[in-house]
């Protein structure tokens, strides 16, 4: 009956009745048969193009963007390459860091005994690890913030895909 009215969605072209979970509303100033949409399809349009104005009449919607509940998270969406990559480069810099910070305890162990036992003297070795492991801690550090981008960027991929978009009417904003 709504789709004889001219009650239908612009995007999905069916009308209110066919989408019980999600009403029509009339988000920007367009008239006539592009006046309604579904709220869910705005929603998805809106997650898909990253527009937030109608491509019709340029009206600038009227949202609130809100995160769910953090144990309402869906898992994001990644093809099973970035996923072994993001897990061998987790792993790689669990043992990265593990064996940079096993080799500085090594190190100050190592020094701590020989001060106790009066010998101070470092041997070529020594001066050596130590210098690799500076190197090592260093550089290990470098790549690290890198990576901790890569893993900030997911981070907020996924809080972006798990954001709930809110779509006010037009017609209860301009009143």
């Amino acid at each position: 009956m709504a789709a004889e009215e001219g009650m239908v969605c612009r995007i999905c072209h069916c009308g209110e009745s066919d989408c019980d979970d999600s009403p029509l509303i009339t988000p920007c100033l367009c008239s006539g048969s592009l006046r309604y949409v579904h709220h869910y399809c705005l929603q998805q349009w809106i997650r898909s193009s990253s527009h937030r104005n109608c491509e019709l009449c340029k009206f600038h919607f009227k949202l609130v963007v809100k995160n769910k509940p953090l144990h309402k998270w869906e898992s994001l969406d990644m093809t099973a390459g970035e996923r072994r990559k993001l897990v061998f480069n987790l792993l790689f810099n669990a043992i990265s860091m593990f064996c940079v910070f096993w080799s500085i305890y090594v190190l100050i162990e190592r020094a701590t005994a020989e001060a106790r036992h009066g010998l101070l003297d470092w041997p070529f070795w020594t001066k050596m690890l130590a210098r690799v492991v500076t190197i090592g801690l260093f550089g290990g550090i470098v790549f690290l913030l890198v990576q901790i981008r890569v893993y900030v960027s997911i981070a907020l991929r996924w809080k972006r895909y798990n954001r709930v978009i809110l779509i006010e009417n037009a017609i209860a904003t301009i009143s």
